[in-house]
C-alpha cells in the first residue's frame, strides 16, 4: 500500500474502534454510524449506491440485520472482526478497486477482484503454501486483496495454509472445509491469523452425520470467538429445500453470520424464478440473522461493477487453471508455467464498452 492510502485505512481503523464500541451500547445508533462513515469515505457512484442500499434494508426497524451485527459484534474476536472486515471493506473493495481499475487500464485485460483456489481434487502433485503465498502476492500487485480457498479433508494442509495466510495481514480469506476438520487447535489458528473466515459444508437436504458434525463444528468456532458460516450446493433436485424454513432454521441454530449458496445447476425456469424471488426477499426485508450469498452470481455482480466482466478464476491443487467458458484457452496454462499476469493477460483481453 502507499502512504495515502495507509493512511486513509489508520483513520478508519480508529473509527471503526470506536464503532464497535457504539454498536455493543447501542446497536442501531452505532451501525448508521459506520454507515455515514462508509458513505463518507465513499469516492465512486458504485460505493454510494452500495451504502444508499443498506441505509434503504436498515430503514426496517425490526430487521433482523441488526441482530445479525450485534450478534458478531459481541461473539466474534474484536481484533479479527476488526481486521477481516477492514480488509475486505477498504483493502479490497475500496483500495482495491481503484488498484485494479489502474492496473487494467495500463495492461490491457481484466482483473478479478479475488481468486478462487479448489484445493479438493486428490492430485498428488499439489502447490506448496510457498507456492500459494506467491500467487497470493501477485495478486495482492494488482489490487486482489481476497482469496477463498475449497479444502480437502487433511487437516495438516489445514494448518500450513493458516499459517501461511497469517503472513498476508492486508487480505481476507474464505475457507471453505468439512466440518470435522474443526477442533479447538485449528480455531485457535483462526483466531490467530485474524484475516480468515471459516465456512462450512452444510448438506441439503441434511444427513444425519453431516449435521451433527456441523452442529459440533459451530460449537467450537463460536466458543474460540471465530467469524464462520455454512454452504450448500443447490440445483433442480433441491432447490425447492434450500428455500425452505428446516433448512434456514438449520442455519440459523449453528450462529454463524453468513450462508453461502453454490449453484451446480438450475435449469428449471419456475425454479429459477423462485430462488429469484427467494434470494430478494431474504436479502432486502432482514428475515434472517445470517447473510445470504448466491456464490457465483454474486461474485459476477462485483466483477462487474469493478471491471464491467465476470473475471471469474480458479486455480486447481495442481496448478491447473479454470475459467468459465475457455477451457481451450486453459488447457495448456498451469500457474507453474505462466504467472498470474500472463493468464489474465491470455484469458482476459480487456473489452472496450460504448
Amino acid at each position: 500500500m502507499d502512504k495515502k492510502w495507509g493512511s486513509i485505512y489508520r483513520i478508519i481503523e480508529t473509527a471503526v474502534n470506536k464503532g464497535i464500541r457504539d454498536i455493543k451500547e447501542n446497536p442501531k445508533r452505532g451501525i448508521r454510524n459506520l454507515l455515514d462513515l462508509g458513505n463518507y469515505f465513499a469516492s465512486k457512484y458504485f460505493q454510494k449506491t452500495f451504502f444508499h442500499t443498506v441505509r434503504q434494508i436498515l430503514s426496517n426497524e425490526s430487521s433482523l440485520y441488526y441482530d445479525l451485527v450485534s450478534h458478531i459484534v459481541h461473539n466474534v474476536d474484536l481484533d479479527l472482526l476488526k481486521h477481516f472486515s477492514m480488509n475486505l471493506g477498504y483493502n479490497s473493495w475500496t483500495y482495491g478497486v481503484e488498484k485494479i481499475r489502474e492496473e487494467e487500464e495500463k495492461r490491457g485485460h481484466n482483473i478479478p477482484w479475488t481468486i478462487v483456489f479448489d484445493f479438493t481434487d486428490k492430485s498428488e502433485n499439489k502447490l506448496s503454501e510457498n507456492d500459494i503465498s506467491k500467487i497470493l502476492e501477485n495478486g495482492q500487485s494488482m489490487g486482489i486483496f481476497c482469496g477463498i480457498f475449497f479444502i480437502d479433508e487433511n487437516q495438516d494442509h489445514l494448518k500450513s495454509l493458516l499459517k501461511m495466510l497469517k503472513s498476508h495481514k492486508n487480505s481476507s480469506f474464505f475457507v471453505f472445509l468439512p466440518p470435522e476438520l474443526i477442533a479447538n487447535e485449528i480455531a485457535r489458528l483462526i483466531v490467530e491469523a485474524g484475516n480468515v473466515a471459516v465456512v462450512l459444508t452444510l448438506d441439503a437436504p441434511a444427513r444425519e452425520e453431516n449435521s451433527i458434525s456441523c452442529k459440533k463444528a459451530a460449537d467450537i468456532l463460536f466458543e474460540n470467538k471465530c467469524l464462520y458460516g455454512t454452504y450448500s450446493d443447490y440445483n433442480d433436485d433441491n432447490v425447492e429445500y434450500i428455500m425452505s424454513d428446516n433448512y434456514l432454521m438449520q442455519i440459523e441454530n449453528l450462529c454463524g453470520s453468513f450462508a453461502f449458496l453454490i449453484r451446480e445447476s438450475l435449469n428449471d425456469t419456475g425454479k429459477k424464478e423462485l430462488f429469484s424471488q427467494f434470494m430478494q426477499e431474504a436479502r432486502y426485508t432482514g428475515k434472517y440473522r445470517f447473510f445470504i450469498v448466491d456464490f457465483y452470481d454474486d461474485l459476477a455482480s462485483i466483477d462487474k461493477t469493478i471491471s464491467m466482466d465476470n473475471c471469474f478464476i480458479s486455480i486447481k491443487s495442481n496448478g491447473s487453471i479454470n475459467i468459465p467458458g475457455k477451457n481451450d484457452l486453459t488447457m495448456k496454462l498451469n500457474i507453474r508455467t505462466h504467472s498470474l499476469q500472463n493468464i489474465l493477460k491470455l484469458t482476459m483481453p480487456k473489452i472496450k464498452y460504448v
